[in-house]
């Protein structure tokens, strides 16, 4: 064999050798790229389960917060019908509440009820915290911090309100666990310059908190029937 054919078949294997290691080069890229995506997808798996996890987490701690005493004290301004209750259902006036609590319990929460109602409704608006500090032993710690950071403003047209008549009563569906009243306000609203614009009807449904002597308000919602 001439030096030719041997240089040639020298070079020919040299040229294979070449081509298989850029080919397992290639091939070796190709093989970590994969496995990068193969452990990205892993990992967005886990996350979106994570993910899952922290909002079923989440929507069962909401949940389990929405079990306990409302937070959100509520008021309604919109116009409402005015709803009579029904005379037979209050010839046996707190009927209901007879059956599960004592007479001392329902004449005490019921006095609390309303003594937080008039005052509560009755808004000046030459010192608008002033309702608020009259209600303020009828009500929790709690909800006096929430009332207070809430302070109503006066308008030229709201800025006094007077009680002309309360009534209070026992609500359609009560509860054997704790007291709820309902307390029917008439009011008078007079604006700015002392002139009385409209008389209004709202309602009050309380939320009662026994204490270690009384009753206080835990929660409320507020209703205009009438204005």
């Amino acid at each position: 064999m001439d030096d030719k054919t041997k240089n040639m078949i020298i070079y020919s294997v040299m040229g294979i050798i070449i081509t298989l290691f850029f080919i397992s080069i290639v091939i070796g890229n190709t093989m970590m790229q994969d496995a990068t995506k193969d452990k990205s997808k892993n990992g967005d798996v886990s996350a979106q389960a994570e993910k899952r996890t922290h909002d079923y987490k989440k929507q069962n701690s909401s949940a389990e917060e929405n079990t306990k005493e409302p937070n959100t004290i509520q008021e309604n301004h919109e116009q409402k019908e005015i709803i009579t209750p029904d005379p037979d259902a209050l010839k046996e006036p707190e009927g209901f509440y007879r059956e599960h609590f004592t007479d001392e319990q329902i004449k005490q929460s019921k006095k609390a009820a309303k003594q937080f109602a008039t005052n509560y409704y009755a808004f000046n608006g030459d010192d608008p915290m002033q309702h608020i500090k009259d209600a303020r032993r009828f009500m929790t710690d709690k909800m006096y911090e929430k009332l207070s950071v809430n302070t109503p403003k006066p308008t030229a047209a709201t800025y006094k309100k007077k009680i002309v008549s309360a009534e209070v009563y026992e609500p359609y569906e009560p509860s054997e666990d704790y007291f709820v009243w309902k307390v029917r306000i008439a009011g008078d609203v007079y604006n700015s310059k002392a002139n009385k614009t409209k008389r209004e009807i709202v309602e009050y449904t309380l939320k009662m908190k026994q204490t270690e002597k009384t009753f206080q308000v835990s929660n409320y919602m507020l209703n205009v029937l009438d204005h």
